[in-house]
C-alpha cells in the first residue's frame, strides 16, 4: 500500500540524509499530505515537524519552503481541532509570506483563505474578513487562470458575512461561487455539493425554505452519486436537511432525514460501511478554502 512505499523510501533515504536531506524534506512533506487527507492528524503534525526540524538544522536553509510546510502544519493542527496553536503558526506563516513574498502571490492569497476561514471558526469575524477580502483582491486579478481559488475565497467571504448578520451579502457572495463551480464542473460533480449547501443555508437564513430545500435535495443525489449512499458526506447533506425539514415543520421528513444521518455516520465510525476511495483532495474534504460542516481541510503547499 502507499504507508508502506512512504515508509521504504524513508528507511532507504534516512542513512543517507545528510546526503539526501532535500530529497528526505520532501518525502517527509509528501507523507504528511497522505496521512492529512486520510484524517490521522497526528502523524500529518509529527511528519510535518520532523521536516521542519530538518530545515531549521540546515546550514542553507529555504525560508519559502518553510512556510510552505508551516502552512501544512497550521492546516493540520486545524484539522485536528486545535484551532488555537492552528492560529499561532498561521500568524508565524503569514508574517514570514509577506517578508518573502509579493503583495500579490497566490501562495500568500492561499494563507490568507485559509487563516481567514480558521479566524471565522474562531469568531474573530473582523479579522477574517480583513484576510479574505485581501484574498479576494488577489484572486480576482487571477480569476482568470484560477477561477476555482477565486470561487473557494467568494464561499468563504460569504459564510463570514452569514456569521455577522449580512445575510444578502452573503447570499450574492454565494451565488457568485456557486455559478463558477457550476461552469467549471458542471452540476453533477462532486466539487459542487459543498457551494450548493451553502448556497441553500444562505436561503434558509432569509426564510426562503423552498429554494433551500430544492437545492439541498440536488446536493444530496449528487453526494450519493459521486461518494455512495452510505457516505459521510450522504450524512452530512441529509442532517442539513433534516434540519431543514424541521425549520418548515414537517417532523416526519425531519425524523426520516435524521435517522438516515445517524445511521450513515454510525456506520461510518465502526467501520461497517467500505469507505468510497477518493482521487480528488479538493472534493467534500475542500480547499477549505470550502466547508461549513464536515470541516476544513486546507490546500497543501509544495515548493515550485
Amino acid at each position: 500500500g502507499a504507508v508502506g512505499s512512504f515508509e521504504k523510501a524513508l528507511a532507504i533515504i534516512e542513512p543517507l540524509e545528510e546526503s539526501q536531506g532535500r530529497r528526505y524534506q520532501l518525502l517527509l512533506l509528501e507523507y504528511g499530505d497522505y496521512q492529512r487527507e486520510r484524517q490521522r492528524y497526528e502523524e500529518s503534525i509529527a511528519l510535518y515537524s520532523k521536516a521542519l526540524e530538518l530545515d531549521r538544522q540546515s546550514v542553507q536553509p529555504e525560508e519559502l519552503q518553510t512556510v510552505k510546510t508551516l502552512h501544512n502544519l497550521a492546516c493540520a493542527y486545524r484539522d485536528k481541532g486545535d484551532l488555537e496553536r492552528a492560529f499561532e503558526i498561521f500568524t508565524e506563516t503569514l508574517a514570514r509570506k509577506e517578508r518573502l513574498l509579493a503583495a500579490d502571490d497566490a501562495s500568500l492569497a492561499i494563507t490568507l483563505n485559509e487563516f481567514g476561514g480558521l479566524c471565522r471558526l474562531l469568531g474573530r469575524f473582523e479579522l477574517a474578513e480583513a484576510y479574505l477580502q485581501r484574498a479576494l483582491r488577489i484572486r480576482q486579478a487571477q480569476k482568470e487562470s484560477s477561477p476555482a481559488s477565486y470561487a473557494r475565497v467568494l464561499n468563504n467571504l460569504s459564510l463570514v458575512k452569514q456569521a455577522v448578520g449580512e445575510r444578502r451579502e452573503a447570499l450574492r457572495l454565494i451565488q457568485e461561487s456557486y455559478q463558477l463551480f457550476l461552469k467549471m464542473y458542471g452540476p453533477t460533480h462532486a466539487e459542487t455539493v459543498v457551494p450548493r449547501m451553502n448556497l441553500a443555508q444562505a436561503h434558509s437564513s432569509l426564510g426562503e425554505l423552498e429554494q433551500a430545500e430544492q437545492l439541498y435535495s440536488e446536493a444530496l443525489a449528487v453526494a450519493r452519486s459521486q461518494y455512495g449512499a452510505d457516505s459521510l458526506e450522504v450524512a452530512t447533506v441529509l442532517h442539513n436537511l433534516g434540519t431543514l425539514m424541521l425549520e418548515m415543520s414537517d417532523l416526519e421528513k425531519a425524523k426520516l432525514y435524521l435517522e438516515q444521518a445517524l445511521a450513515d455516520r454510525l456506520a461510518q465510525a465502526f467501520g461497517h460501511v467500505e469507505a468510497v476511495e477518493r482521487d480528488d483532495a479538493a472534493h467534500f474534504r475542500p480547499h477549505p478554502e470550502d466547508f461549513r460542516v464536515v470541516g476544513a481541510f486546507g490546500h497543501r503547499e509544495h515548493a515550485a
